[in-house]
């Protein structure tokens, strides 16, 4: 089920189809822009506004693992496999509806089951994406 805007929070994750971000001028694009489709975890929201970076399970010097304590809901992958902040510089920020429509062909998650990371793995994201200067809120849009 693709996203919808009311599942915008702090911690979802989403399956997103960067070339639908790419065209979208309503998006402030990252210094650092993602290469393929998908799982992002929404970082940020501040009204209409969200901010989001990507996840990877590919491991690198210097990536943020998200623990497996800060993973919830979701099944399969999501849960077994080791999960990373793909880059802090891969970040998008724009409105929500934006992401909704980056949403709508390839993410298949359940409302009830959507995958999500906790307020603390969220905490460590944003010190990533503050460390290597990815776009965020505080920043502005």
């Amino acid at each position: 089920m693709p996203l919808t805007s009311a599942q915008i929070k702090v911690g979802v994750v989403a399956y997103l189809e960067v070339g639908v971000l790419h065209a979208d001028n309503q998006i402030k694009q990252p210094p650092s822009p993602a290469p393929r489709d998908g799982p992002f975890v929404c970082f940020a929201t501040s009204g209409q506004l969200s901010a989001w970076t990507e996840i990877s399970t590919q491991a690198k010097d210097g990536r943020l693992e998200l623990k497996a304590e800060w993973r919830k809901s979701g099944a399969g992958s999501w849960l077994t496999d080791a999960q990373y902040i793909n880059d802090g510089r891969t970040t998008y920020i724009g409105p929500k509806s934006s992401f909704v429509a980056a949403s709508q062909s390839k993410d298949k998650f359940q409302a009830q089951s959507r995958p999500r990371v906790t307020l603390e793995g969220v905490a460590a994201v944003v010190q990533a994406v503050r460390a290597r200067g990815g776009n965020t809120l505080e920043a502005g849009a």
